[in-house]
């Protein structure tokens, strides 16, 4: 089996990350190879009274209490420019929100040096 797949698993409040990978166990049982993907965003982390190293910390204990033996992430999640800084060292992913530049026009010079670069895939 390879760990082909990913799957995002949001642990609010950082309690069920055993549980996850008991189910998790289940989906590799069946012949299937998925890396869970702790992921939370800065959001929950304000509501909940946390930070991104706690989403790391439950990651790593959960994945030790079970002896999980295959990969395993944590995504920052919906991060912008001024909340990344603190998703840096506990995050593998990082899963950008662009919603403040949903409709803003990009200019035909960055356009041009997008697909300049872009050229190769193309």
């Amino acid at each position: 089996m390879s760990d082909r797949f990913s799957f995002g698993i949001g642990d609010r409040f950082g309690q069920q990350g055993e549980a996850q990978l008991a189910a998790l166990r289940k989906i590799h049982a069946a012949g299937i190879s998925v890396a869970p993907v702790w992921n939370k965003s800065h959001r929950e982390h304000a509501i909940i009274g946390t930070g991104p190293a706690d989403v790391r910390r439950e990651a790593d204990e959960a994945v030790r209490k079970t002896a999980w033996a295959h990969p395993y992430f944590v995504d920052a999640d919906h991060i912008r420019r001024d909340t990344v800084e603190a998703f840096l060292e506990p995050s593998d992913f990082f899963t950008l929100d662009v919603a403040e530049e949903i409709g803003r026009a990009a200019s035909a010079e960055r356009m041009d040096a997008f697909l300049y670069r872009a050229e190769p895939y193309l």
